[in-house]
C-alpha cells in the first residue's frame, strides 16, 4: 500500500507537470502564429496606417507620464543609496558609473516595461475581451476580414516601435535624476559624475540593451 502511495504521488506529479508544460506550450505557439501573422499582414500592407499611429499614440505617448515618474524615482534612488555607501570608501566618482549602469542596463528598461504591461497590456486586455464577448470579432469573420491585421498587427508593431523609444527617455531622465540627486546630496558636480560614467561605460552595452528593447515590446 506504501508502494502504491508513493507510485500514485509521482504519477500524479509527473500528471500535473505535463498539463502545466502542455499549456505552456500552447500558449507559446499561438504567441508565435500570432507573431508570425501580423509580420505577414505588416510585409503584405494590410495594416491601416491611421490605425498604426493611433495604437502607438495610445501606447507610447500616454505612457510618457509614468515612464517619467518612474525613472525619475529610479535615478534618484539609486543615487542616494549608492552615494551613502560610497562616501568615505570609494571614490565618488564611480557613482556616476553606478547610476549609468543601473538606470540604462536595468532599472530603466525593466520598469518601463512593468508599466506598459500593467497600462497598455490591461487596456489591450480588456478590449479585445470585450470584443469577444460582444462578438464583434465574430463579425469581422463573416465579413470576410481577419482580425489580425486589424486588431493584432497594429498593436504588435506600436509596442515594438513605442518599447525601445520609451526607453530611451526612461534613460535619460533616469540618469539626469541620478545626477541632480548626487548634486544635492553627496556634492558630486556633473563632471565628477560624467567622468566616472564614461569610465566603465561600454558601447555594445547600448547596442545589447536595445535589442532587447525590441524585443520587449
Amino acid at each position: 500500500r506504501g508502494m502504491r502511495s508513493i507510485v500514485g504521488l509521482l504519477t500524479g506529479g509527473v500528471r500535473a507537470i505535463g498539463r502545466v508544460g502542455s499549456v505552456v506550450a500552447c500558449h507559446a505557439g499561438g504567441l508565435g502564429f500570432l507573431a508570425w501573422r501580423s509580420t505577414l499582414a505588416v510585409l503584405a500592407g494590410r495594416v491601416a496606417f491611421k490605425d498604426f499611429i493611433a495604437q502607438t499614440y495610445a501606447i507610447g505617448v500616454q505612457s510618457i507620464p509614468l515612464v517619467l515618474v518612474t525613472a525619475t524615482l529610479s535615478g534618484v534612488v539609486t543615487s542616494q543609496q549608492g552615494g551613502y555607501q560610497f562616501t568615505g570608501s570609494v571614490p565618488l566618482y564611480v557613482l556616476g558609473s553606478v547610476v549609468v549602469s543601473s538606470v540604462v542596463l536595468e532599472l530603466g528598461p525593466v520598469l518601463t516595461a512593468i508599466v506598459l504591461i500593467g497600462r497598455v497590456g490591461a487596456s489591450i486586455a480588456a478590449e479585445i475581451g470585450t470584443m469577444q464577448v460582444s462578438e464583434q470579432i465574430d463579425a469581422l469573420y463573416s465579413l470576410g476580414r481577419d482580425p489580425v491585421p486589424v486588431l493584432a498587427a497594429p498593436r504588435i508593431f506600436a509596442g515594438v516601435i513605442a518599447m525601445p523609444a520609451l526607453v530611451g527617455i526612461a534613460n535619460a531622465v533616469g540618469v539626469v535624476a541620478g545626477m541632480i540627486a548626487a548634486q544635492l546630496t553627496v556634492n558630486l558636480g556633473s563632471e565628477s559624475f560624467l567622468y566616472g560614467a564614461r569610465m566603465f561605460w561600454h558601447s555594445y552595452d547600448f547596442t545589447e540593451k536595445t535589442s532587447f528593447d525590441i524585443f520587449e515590446g
